[in-house]
C-alpha cells in the first residue's frame, strides 16, 4: 500500500476581507467556550500546558549548556 501523500495549505490570510476574519472568530471562540465547559477539559489543559511549559524550559536548558 502507498503512503498517503502529504499536502500542506497555505493560507494568505490579508487577502481574506475582515468581515471574514471576524466570523470565523466568531464562530470558533463560541465552540471554544463550549468545550471548555465540558468536565474534565480545563483540568487536561492545564496538564498539556504544564508539560509544553516544562518541555520549553527543558530545551532552552539544553539550548544554554
Amino acid at each position: 500500500m502507498a503512503m498517503a501523500e502529504q499536502r500542506q495549505v497555505h493560507v494568505d490570510v490579508t487577502q481574506i476581507p475582515e468581515y471574514v476574519r471576524f466570523d470565523l472568530l466568531h464562530a470558533a471562540y463560541h465552540a471554544v467556550i463550549e468545550y471548555f465547559k465540558q468536565p474534565g477539559v480545563e483540568e487536561k489543559y492545564q496538564q498539556w500546558l504544564a508539560a509544553r511549559e516544562a518541555a520549553r524550559a527543558a530545551e532552552q536548558n539544553q539550548l544554554g549548556e
